[in-house]
């Protein structure tokens, strides 16, 4: 080794060219990084596909098995294929609901055997076991006999329908082939599936030129139902509270804004009802308990309650010289009778009203000192109204008599909130921060972060989850109760609105 100039050396061998000692750092380096990378996978390859036949590999790759299927189920967006009396199989959804997943034994039985031919499309991500053991690119596992995947209801009983599906029970058995004994045959798995929220999404995209429709449709998932028959035209951006779930029959309502129209579709997507009259409404608040609906016409100045009348609708109207209100919350537990809460939002002011129309609460100027709040969310349970007093740049409780509460900052633009009525905490989409932000019941505010000018959340007051319309990433995300990311469903053009149905 000699030195050329300083801070250079070679290593160097009859004269003939040298290497760099940063070549060689950066060739070790590089060597590194790369088998950091390979060896893993070489590990999970190894794991997971069905390779050697002795009685011991012949029992890990069956556990392996046993426990890939039952992450993918437990995991999975849904269920897509219910087995008959041939239980060697399951197609399923990913977590992100973008391909289909399946599991299945390679014996004839099976309507994915290898035979058979049209069932396994483009794009699947198929993963088999096999019978004799003669493949080796299992990837599941080789040498089982018997393969048999059981669905259940809550009850027990056998589910005959994909959304009856509560259990799932999953049965091997291992080829004696290689001395196993009989006791060590058969394996067996228990999953309970997470009984999901239904969520209804409506899709916009935002252009250079203003407000334009794209994948414009109203899409429910858990079952994939996408409604048809109508457009929801130009919904503006704006709209965050502009959906509604009946938490009775899973049906929902949707302020259509330049459409000036309600429309309330069922849980199997049907056009229920389609209500005109309104003038650029912006949101929507179910009482599934009195059976009314609370709208904020936005255009005409006025908070509209729909009651049924017993041939239809029956509209009420009440001005209290509302400007552009734009959120309404009715909890219909308040001493027996429904209110509601209106974010009137060209008028600084939140309204309390009674199921007449009267004003029970006037939260305007001091001590309040609202600007331009967006968002109103009532826990039903308490009584307590939380506001995202948008301009502000705050997120403000109020007590059931109006009071001021706690009121939290650090927020840019917060243009929804949604308060878990068992637990009382709050969260928000706290647009301008591309975060979302949760209010626990002790008063701490805890972020998290990944997102692009979120504009809605949701949260299931049975699970905790919080649901997330990502605008600017053009996602639909569902966070846990601890704020974790569990996954994103992408293929949206800026979602505005999400709403759950425990």
């Amino acid at each position: 080794m000699r030195k050329l100039r300083s801070g250079e050396y070679i290593i160097a061998r009859n004269n003939s060219r040298g290497v760099t000692l940063i070549e060689i750092l950066l060739v070790v380096t590089l060597s590194a990084l790369l088998m950091a990378g390979i060896i893993p996978f070489i590990r999970s390859v190894n794991d997971v596909w069905g390779i050697g036949s002795s009685k011991t590999e012949v029992l890990q790759n069956g556990r392996i098995a046993l426990e890939a299927i039952t992450r993918y189920i437990r995991q999975s967006a849904r269920i897509l294929t219910i087995p008959g009396s041939n239980g060697n199989y399951v197609k399923l959804r990913d977590p992100d609901d973008n391909y289909n997943i399946i599991f299945y034994h390679n014996v004839t039985g099976s309507p994915y055997y290898i035979g058979a031919s049209g069932v396994i499309k483009d794009n699947d991500l198929v993963m088999r076991s096999d019978e004799s053991g003669a493949y080796t690119d299992s990837l599941l596992a080789s040498s089982l006999e018997n393969f048999n995947i059981i669905f259940l209801q809550e009850d027990g009983s056998l589910a005959t329908q994909a959304n009856e599906v509560k259990t799932c029970k999953i049965e091997m058995q291992l080829s004696d082939a290689q001395g196993l004994s009989a006791g060590e045959l058969d394996l067996e798995g228990i999953v309970t599936l997470r009984k999901e929220p239904r969520i209804l999404v409506p899709i916009w995209a935002i252009t250079s030129a203003g407000i334009a429709p794209s994948n414009d449709r109203l899409k429910e998932f858990s079952g994939d139902i996408e409604v048809t028959g109508f457009r929801i035209d130009n919904i503006s951006y704006d709209s965050s509270d502009c959906l509604s779930v009946n938490l009775a029959d899973g049906s929902c309502w949707v302020a259509d804004t330049v459409n000036d129209r309600v429309v309330h579709i069922s849980a199997s997507a049907e056009i229920l009802d389609v209500i005109t009259g309104f003038n650029k409404p912006d949101a929507v608040s179910v009482d599934e308990i009195h059976n009314t609906v609370w709208v904020a016409d936005t255009g005409a100045n006025l908070v509209k309650r729909l009651r049924w009348g017993g041939s239809g609708w029956v509209i009420d109207e009440f001005s209290q010289k509302f400007k552009s209100p734009s959120s309404v919350s009715v909890n219909p537990n308040e001493s027996g009778s429904e209110v509601c809460w209106v974010a009137d939002t060209a008028n600084n002011r939140i309204v309390k009203l009674s199921s007449a129309g009267q004003i029970l609460v006037d939260a305007v100027r001091k001590p309040w000192n609202f600007s331009r709040p967006r968002s109103v969310s009532v826990n039903r349970n308490t009584g307590v109204c939380w506001v995202a007093d948008t301009q502000n740049n705050r997120v403000v409780s109020l007590q059931p008599n109006g009071n001021l509460g706690d009121t939290y900052r650090g927020f840019k633009r917060p243009r929804s909130v949604s308060v878990n009525k068992t637990n009382g905490e709050c969260w928000v989409a706290d647009s301008e921060n591309d975060s979302v932000k949760k209010i626990t019941s002790s008063g701490s505010i805890l972020e998290f972060r990944g997102f692009s000018w979120p504009q809605s959340v949701s949260v299931n007051f049975l699970t905790g989850n919080c649901w997330v319309a990502d605008y600017g990433n053009n996602q639909i995300v569902r966070l846990n109760a601890e704020g974790d990311e569990e996954f994103r469903i992408g293929n949206f053009s800026s979602p505005v609105a999400v709403a759950t149905r425990p």
